[in-house]
């Protein structure tokens, strides 16, 4: 679901990021809406609800996941096998985007001076960030070698949600301490739809903390490990400055740097 997200990392090589990013976003939010609500409806007209209720989670790790107990009532044990292969599909086109995309953060860090210059490196035929995409896939590698699929997921949305309710929160220091910066889009039905969804962030960290305390811990120890290796040596106004400049260009697509290049042939 999350994955429909990720266009916003990779703003700068879009076309009029301002007008097509949000439709986007905004699109494929109630396209994934729509998804969830049909699935759900036909989970509950296929199964009990205390099947459903019982079903693959964190209170039943070894139960069935509530599709492949939806799929068996009409098409038997194909289902699991049926069910198996829409996820594989699934993850499959998920990952396409994800590594083309999740390379570009370290890769735009690396420009700004907010992480190894290596990583700002691109190849000269493709124009690709080859460094990072490598160094994504060397650790992507690493983390399947050391955990469960489930484990996997629980670490990443924990964190993720933690910098989700922070890039939301950016919006409103940006409007106090950038008030006439070039805003190509700029967020609808503001505050209140960012404030809602700071809150709703806010909620489901703290729910996490309080169902899986140890899972969501180890979770967030690499990123605050990794703030403190590449922000200790620097200095504290040159710090603020960067960070400032770096959320900036992540909460509005790449703000001018943006609209320049979608200008480029």
């Amino acid at each position: 679901m999350s994955s429909q997200g990720i266009i916003i990392d990779a703003g700068q090589e879009v076309r009029d990021p301002g007008r097509n990013v949000p439709r986007a976003l905004i699109n494929g939010m109630v396209l994934v809406i729509v998804v969830y609500g049909m699935a759900n409806l036909a989970y509950f007209y296929a199964l009990p609800f205390r099947e459903i209720a019982t079903s693959n989670s964190l209170l039943y790790p070894d139960a069935l996941p509530v599709a492949t107990k939806a799929a068996q009532t009409f098409i038997g044990t194909l289902g699991t096998k049926l069910v198996t292969t829409a996820f594989l599909l699934s993850i499959m086109g998920g990952l396409q985007g994800v590594i083309m995309v999740y390379a570009r953060i370290p890769f735009a860090m690396a420009l700004h001076g907010l992480f190894l210059s290596t990583m700002g490196t691109v190849s000269k035929g493709t124009s690709a960030p080859v460094w990072a995409i490598g160094i994504q896939a060397g650790w992507a590698c690493a983390m399947a070698i050391l955990g469960s699929f489930d484990q996997l997921t629980d670490f990443v949305l924990f964190a993720a949600w933690v910098f989700y309710g922070l890039t939301a929160a950016s919006v409103f220091v940006l409007r106090l301490k950038m008030p006439n910066a070039v805003r190509p889009y700029r967020t609808l039905g503001y505050p209140v739809v960012p404030l809602i969804f700071v809150l709703t962030a806010i909620w489901l960290v703290i729910n996490t903390l309080q169902s899986n305390p140890v899972g969501s811990t180890i979770g967030l120890l690499p990123t605050r490990h990794t703030s403190i290796g590449l922000f200790s040596s620097q200095t504290e106004e040159a710090n603020n400055k960067r960070m400032c400049e770096l959320n900036s260009v992540a909460s509005v697509g790449l703000l001018t740097e943006v609209a320049q290049t979608s200008k480029r042939p």
